[in-house]
């Protein structure tokens, strides 16, 4: 990965809510998309419902989670974990503790 590239995913990585909707669906496991919208706006991550959609897009075309949709009516979409977005997890928790939060 060039360095260009990697400051790049950094800097979207630690932009606004993108870590709490991390941490968010690593402890749920698998989180429906209005559970994470309800989470997000609940607890002041984003200012608008917008920008939920606009961080699990990011988070999914990093590889860090997945998308999932069930053919229920109505359709429900599911977000869950990629094997390296709970590897990305565990390093920011490990970060977290360091810095003493």
């Amino acid at each position: 990965m060039g360095r260009a590239r990697l400051s790049s995913s950094l800097r979207k990585l630690f932009g606004k809510g993108y870590v709490d909707v991390l941490f968010f669906i690593n402890e749920k496991g698998s989180a429906r998309f209005s559970d994470i919208r309800k989470f997000c706006l609940d607890h002041d991550v984003v200012r608008s419902r917008g920008t939920v959609p606009i961080i699990l897009r990011t988070l999914t075309g990093m590889k860090l989670v997945e998308r999932k949709v069930a053919t229920t009516r109505p359709v429900q979409t599911f977000y869950q974990m990629t094997q390296l977005g709970k590897q990305i997890v565990e390093h920011l928790r490990k970060i977290q503790h360091l810095l003493g939060g």
